[in-house]
């Protein structure tokens, strides 16, 4: 299916065709793909990267993922046609970390395009699924290791500040006030199953939650939770200026 469309468009993108605009003149055109925008299995089969070992926009290494204060080169069809042409002379193993799948990709025929920068982020998987539920398992993960539940005696029962993190967790999440078209949650902790909805709803809440209990303990972690909260938001916007690029950079 996707190499029909591909073929499809390479042949209207060569030829052109003829549409009538809205001051009633006829103009030839010629579409140019802007922009696709896939969940990463689907930019794996669309780019022909190696799964779970390549980022389909960029060169960065498996090992350096983590590292955000540096920047890596751009994925390019020159770069991957080189790395095939090697793999063919060398016969490069698919466990080389530069191994790429051999096929020809339907987008190197079109012109003005580069398959790897028209990959575009995909809210729900990439962002609501992916950022979102990874923030999540940390937060989670931390709260209950820095905050310990306090031992007492057999008859002796425990306030909520001296239960164990996970409890005070769904303490507060339980606290969130009502408001129109908000989901809370009174089970943070049993949730096994997320919806979009949830995601994004937990994002809404998340900051005013978990800020009393990592402000004090864990102030790094609170700021790092904060900017990727922020980071989520503001790459929802409609549209973009300068400004806010810049905040997302």
């Amino acid at each position: 299916m996707l190499t029909q469309v591909g073929k499809a468009l390479e042949s209207l993108a060569k030829d052109g065709f003829v549409v009538r605009c809205a001051d009633g003149h006829q103009r030839l055109c010629y579409p140019i793909i802007a922009g696709f925008m896939a969940d990463y299995e689907e930019q794996v089969l669309i780019t022909g990267i190696k799964k779970a070992q390549h980022c389909s926009i960029c060169t960065v290494p498996l090992h350096e993922r983590e590292n955000l204060m540096k920047q890596w080169d751009n994925r390019t069809h020159e770069l991957t046609q080189q790395q095939i042409s090697c793999q063919r002379q060398t016969g490069l193993a698919k466990t080389d970390d530069s191994w790429v799948h051999d096929v020809e990709n339907f987008a190197w025929k079109h012109p003005h395009l580069n398959i790897h920068g028209a990959m575009m982020v995909d809210i729900l998987h990439q962002l609501l699924k992916g950022i979102t539920m990874y923030l999540i398992s940390w937060v989670r993960t931390l709260v209950s290791d820095l905050l310990p539940a306090v031992r007492k005696r057999k008859r002796q029962g425990r306030t909520i500040k001296e239960s164990s993190g996970s409890i005070q967790l769904d303490e507060r999440f339980r606290c969130v006030p009502p408001f129109t078209g908000l989901k809370r949650f009174s089970h943070f902790s049993e949730v096994k199953q997320w919806t979009g909805v949830e995601q994004k709803a937990i994002i809404w809440q998340l900051i005013p939650v978990i800020a009393p209990l990592l402000s004090t303990k864990e102030p790094g972690a609170m700021h790092c939770t904060q900017a990727i909260v922020d980071f989520i938001f503001l790459v929802q916007y409609k549209t973009h200026d300068d400004e806010t690029l810049h905040y997302l950079e």
